[in-house]
């Protein structure tokens, strides 16, 4: 029994211990805001990311944690970490909405998705979800400071999913797949009608058009002539 007891009174003394230092090494919202900021200001964006983030769950009531919540996108747009970056922002923007950031965040979300566009040759989902970011944005604050950055942006993704559509018509076309080339080449001028890639989609509409009538001419069955009919004399 003395054995257990003293065994119970070192753990008691351990635990107190520990739970003594972890208050001594705990500190308040603001002072791990500033360390976040000098961790942010030297580049070492992993270590500013744990500070923000302890604020963030140490003090989740405190008017500290938007600050935080916005250094923490910032850093992972810095590292290049564009999809958590892209979240972290959107996450600011529905929990701030009417916060001055709120505008530049959902800019950032944009660039997240802009700055991953692959060339018009390749897969362009990132372009459009870039392309819808800027939108958004552009209709909630159409007179923000980032408007004409964001009318350039989404003029850029237009084009390029232009120029993606227009280079998938042309492989139907060179397949000779008219019908499916036509179809691509009515949408470059249906969808993207302002950013001079329709013109040339307009001229090899009208080749379509004229490979599939030249097709059908051949193709067609022609009539079978009327039968004659017989003279048969009268009973």
């Amino acid at each position: 029994m003395k054995i257990f007891a003293c065994l119970m009174m070192v753990l008691v003394l351990c635990l107190s211990g520990c739970a003594h230092k972890k208050l001594q090494e705990e500190k308040s919202a603001t002072e791990l805001v500033e360390e976040g900021q000098k961790k942010f200001e030297a580049r070492d964006y992993k270590s500013a990311i744990t500070a923000f983030e302890r604020v963030k769950d140490w003090y989740p009531f405190s008017d500290q944690v938007p600050t935080a919540q916005m250094k923490i996108a910032e850093a992972h747009y810095k590292l290049r970490e564009y999809d958590q970056a892209a979240a972290a922002y959107e996450e600011f923007a529905n929990l701030h909405p009417k916060n001055p950031l709120t505008p530049y965040a959902m800019y950032q979300v944009g660039r997240c998705f802009y700055d991953q566009m692959h060339t018009i040759d390749r897969d362009q989902e990132n372009t459009k979800k870039a392309l819808a970011a800027f939108k958004r944005l552009l209709n909630r604050w159409p007179d923000s400071e980032y408007t004409g950055p964001t009318r350039a942006h989404i003029t850029e993704c237009q084009r390029r999913l232009a120029s993606h559509e227009l280079l998938v018509a042309k492989y139907y076309f060179r397949r000779k797949n008219y019908q499916a080339a036509l179809a691509r080449f009515q949408n470059v001028i249906n969808d993207y009608s302002d950013t001079g890639v329709q013109y040339i989609a307009l001229q090899y509409l009208a080749k379509c058009e004229a490979h599939i009538k030249n097709e059908a001419s051949k193709t067609a069955v022609p009539a079978a002539p009327e039968a004659a009919v017989a003279d048969t004399p009268a009973p």
